[in-house]
């Protein structure tokens, strides 16, 4: 005879939130509200990055138990508020020395310069173009959508100069197949353009 075993509730919202439930995670958060918001005071003793209040964090729970969960590997014995009281405390950690200021400033820099000079050295920079933008961006679409095989022809042939032998040599095809792929390319992009 096969032993019952109630599903937790906490369990089986994480699972509904898994598979797809968006309403889940409501329900899921007031069910470990009270496990989070104890890390939270934890971490708000030990001190805050300056830019923060403790009203972030709860913000920031938000989205580590939406991400912790998507995460959760469900295993026998093991429930879902186990598991989050040992990963949530290590994903606020990394959260909030991702908000500190030394780890901001090794990515960031910030020059205190008098107007004067950003508006010098701003004339100093080359003007964007944006019809040369939209073209790369156009470009980028439509390389997009082509095949990686009709992709290395179009590039080969007309950007590299090679031969129709070359590329086919390259590509490890047929030269007749490189052929078709690289007309194929330039078909595509005419019907874009």
């Amino acid at each position: 005879m096969a032993r019952w075993r109630a599903v937790d509730p906490v369990d089986a919202l994480a699972r509904r939130f898994q598979a797809g439930d968006a309403h889940a995670l409501d329900a899921l958060y007031r069910a470990v509200e009270q496990l989070l918001q104890a890390h939270i005071r934890r971490s708000c003793r030990r001190g805050l990055p300056p830019a923060l209040e403790p009203d972030d964090l709860l913000q920031q729970s938000w989205l580590i138990l939406a991400d912790l969960v998507r995460h959760w590997q469900p295993r026998e014995g093991i429930p879902f508020t186990a598991y989050l009281q040992r990963v949530f405390p290590w994903a606020l950690a990394r959260y909030l020395r991702r908000q500190s200021p030394s780890w901001r400033s090794q990515r960031h820099a910030v020059y205190s310069w008098p107007h004067e000079q950003v508006v010098a050295r701003m004339a100093t920079l080359p003007a964007h173009d944006d019809a040369t933008w939209e073209d790369r961006l156009l470009s980028r679409q439509l390389l997009g959508r082509l095949s990686p095989l009709a992709r290395a022809a179009l590039w080969l042939h007309a950007v590299e100069r090679r031969s129709f032998r070359d590329v086919a040599r390259l590509l490890g095809i047929p030269r007749t197949t490189a052929y078709d792929l690289y007309r194929r390319a330039v078909a595509a992009a005419r019907a874009s353009a």
